[in-house]
């Protein structure tokens, strides 16, 4: 989803090459009639470098600090492992994005002699920034699944989602967002092109024959597909941690300092719950489960314009580059650029508010600093 939106960039300044990657004609040019030349340019100009930047920096910062805090003061399990995987895959992505925008930047503003920036963004940042984002999705759906493992079997998930197991999973979910992109990655690159109007030799993009196929293939798998089942996964499982945190708010409210007759005499409640009693959530139990469902809901609000821009290509032919609506398109996709930023930067408000733990590491590590 995210490398369409690169490939607009380098449509607009790669004039060498959109007989190999998208040719914006003159028809379409005048026919996307939605949004004028000037409310373009003022777009792209103002509200797109100044906003990605900026949230792309606030992103760095934030998911840097959580790395920081999870990593040298926070008892290390599951989900604090997860919590800095989340986070280094956050942190690749707002970097990407940033690296990305700073060379549509020098392109449009200071160009380098000899050097296509545009090309070198789309050839070495669009799909990698993608890439990222893929991982934090997949870890985010780990996540939920994780936890609701923790609260479905309690005596055993120690045993199932041991440390080495769980780390196992995470470093393959690492390498199978990698591979997604990899045929991307393979047929794409720089090359140096002589240009006939000024003599000179430059940097420009290199695609092969068969990128079209490629495109199709990694935007549909990674743009369409994952993010699909990924809404899905984490919704379900929200639900499910919900109600589990329901149902031992529930049995410990009754269980406090209440007791219940029986036929052997006096016991607790939790005496007479038996094996229920083993699914009431400890306090800190509770606490990572409220965590995992507030960062499955900011996942499932920021994926939604991710499927709707998704899914409205797939019934609207002409919301594409080279189309009647390309303007349109571009404006979409940065709103979903935009909303899968805010996703990594807004996981630290959740941790903070949520876990007391974190709160007191977090300002006893910004007052050091």
């Amino acid at each position: 989803m995210d490398q369409d939106f690169e490939s607009f960039l380098v449509d607009q300044l790669l004039p060498s090459n959109k007989s190999d990657v998208f040719v914006v004609s003159q028809s379409a040019s005048s026919a996307g009639v939605l949004i004028s030349d000037e409310d373009f340019n003022n777009f792209n100009n103002y509200f797109l470098q100044m906003s990605l930047s900026l949230i792309s920096s606030v992103g760095i910062l934030t998911n840097v600090m959580n790395v920081i805090v999870y990593w040298k003061h926070v008892p290390k399990d599951g989900a604090t492992s997860t919590f800095i995987f989340l986070s280094v895959s956050d942190v690749a992505s707002c970097l990407f994005s940033l690296l990305s925008i700073c060379c549509h930047i020098v392109q449009g503003h200071w160009p380098i002699r000899g050097v296509n920036m545009l090309a070198v963004q789309y050839a070495y940042l669009g799909y990698t920034r993608g890439c990222a984002y893929v991982i934090s999705t997949c870890l985010t759906v780990y996540l939920s699944v994780e936890r609701c493992f923790c609260i479905k079997f309690p005596l055993n998930v120690k045993v199932i989602l041991a440390p080495h197991r769980s780390l196992l999973v995470k470093f393959s979910i690492v390498i199978f967002g990698l591979a997604c992109f990899v045929p991307a990655w393979a047929t794409q690159g720089l090359q140096v092109v002589f240009d006939t109007t000024t003599n000179e030799t430059h940097l420009d993009l290199w695609l092969a024959d068969c990128r079209r196929e490629i495109d199709l293939f990694v935007d549909t798998f990674a743009g369409v597909v994952i993010p699909t089942v990924a809404q899905v996964v984490i919704t379900v499982c929200a639900v499910f941690i919900f109600n589990g945190l329901k149902s031992s708010a529930e049995f410990r409210q009754a269980a406090s300092g209440k007791q219940i007759r029986s036929k052997l005499g006096v016991k607790t409640l939790l005496e007479d719950l038996g094996d229920k009693a083993q699914k009431i959530m400890t306090s800190k139990e509770a606490k990572a489960a409220k965590v995992v469902v507030l960062v499955a809901v900011l996942f499932f609000a920021c994926n939604v314009p991710v499927l709707l821009v998704a899914y409205t290509r797939m019934f609207i032919t002409e919301l594409d580059f080279g189309k009647m609506y390309y303007k349109l398109y571009t404006v979409l996709y940065t709103v979903v650029y935009v909303s899968g930023l805010v996703n990594a930067c807004v996981n630290i408000v959740i941790y903070y508010t949520v876990s007391a733990k974190f709160k007191s590491v977090f300002l006893s590590v910004l007052c050091r600093s």
